[in-house]
């Protein structure tokens, strides 16, 4: 075989093994989310303040529609705080505001104390995880590649869950008003959890 013709095999091995990874990308699992993930319904109760406290509360009363194939881990939520005109305030993953994780993991300890003992300044979004999902685990970082970063991800949505949103009173310093509206985004499917989900 010359020395062209090596070229010319080894430049075609090269693209047919290309053209296979980026198949494999695109069609899974990627493809196998879209085809069977289908977007979460989830019912909230209409946000309560207690006693001019500023922290307004609505609570995960209904959830339907979710499959296997679809998470619910509190990863996977993205949570967005947007103002009266339309601006976004505050963003972040539910995972990262869980105010009572009480797990055997120290860091995450930790950094859900500061999200508990803060009043709204750092975290104007707190969720407060019920535990009430039939897999739902604080140590379920078997088989992910890092349990000191992994096991507190299968925290999952899940009824009598509670968000807490702070605005200004005798408990909070928050920068949340009347007319903001927060808005809950399944990652996945890029479904939006909470279009009309008020402040008032």
């Amino acid at each position: 075989m010359t020395y062209n013709m090596k070229t010319i095999a080894a430049v075609i091995i090269l693209l047919g093994i290309i053209f296979v990874g980026t198949s494999m990308l695109y069609t899974w699992p990627v493809g196998i989310i879209e085809n069977n993930c289908e977007g979460p319904n989830v019912v909230f109760s209409e946000f309560e303040q207690e006693n001019n406290t500023g922290i307004y509360t609505t609570e995960v009363l209904e959830i339907t529609g979710a499959n296997k194939a679809c998470s619910m881990r509190w990863e996977s939520f993205h949570i967005y705080l947007i103002d009266s005109e339309g601006l976004t305030k505050y963003e972040t993953r539910g995972v990262d505001i869980i105010d009572n994780y009480s797990g055997d993991n120290q860091e995450n300890i930790n950094w859900s104390s500061q999200v508990s003992n803060d009043n709204g300044t750092t975290f104007p979004v707190h969720i407060r995880n019920e535990m009430n999902n039939a897999d739902e685990d604080y140590n379920c970082g078997i088989g992910c590649p890092n349990v000191d970063i992994c096991d507190n991800r299968c925290l999952k949505l899940s009824v009598e869950d509670k968000i807490m949103v702070y605005g200004s009173g005798s408990e909070a310093s928050g920068p949340a008003n009347e007319g903001w509206v927060l808005r809950i985004i399944h990652e996945i499917t890029g479904y939006s959890l909470t279009e009309n989900l008020v402040i008032s």
